[in-house]
């Protein structure tokens, strides 16, 4: 996925809650994008609900909206991992997408 010419494709709202470690909005953006592979979702809009919680709204690249996704801890703050998470389970919603789509 190269979206370096389209900063638009993910958006963060409440950044100010993520951990210090995570290094911001930008380096969540990062995250996703080094993990999402071969999928290039038109939007994935983030919001940080607090340090332990953050949901994605995914718009596909054919404009369809995804199911939110949603990752949190209740015993630990967001890191690296819930991240990671966080774009493996948008893939997924972006393949079983591709999939149904194929099928019709």
């Amino acid at each position: 996925m190269d979206r370096a010419s389209d900063g638009d494709w993910c958006q963060i709202q409440g950044a100010e809650q993520l951990p210090a470690e995570l290094n911001g909005a930008d380096a969540v953006c990062s995250i996703l994008e080094a993990h999402l592979g071969k999928f290039s979702p038109r939007v994935v809009a983030v919001s940080v609900r607090s340090p332990f919680l953050v949901k994605a709204d995914v718009t596909a690249a054919d404009g369809s909206r995804l199911r939110t996704v949603t990752v949190g801890s209740s015993d630990r703050p967001l890191g690296a991992r819930s991240l990671r998470m966080l774009a493996t389970a948008i893939a997924a919603e972006l393949a079983a997408g591709q999939q149904q789509q194929g099928r019709e």
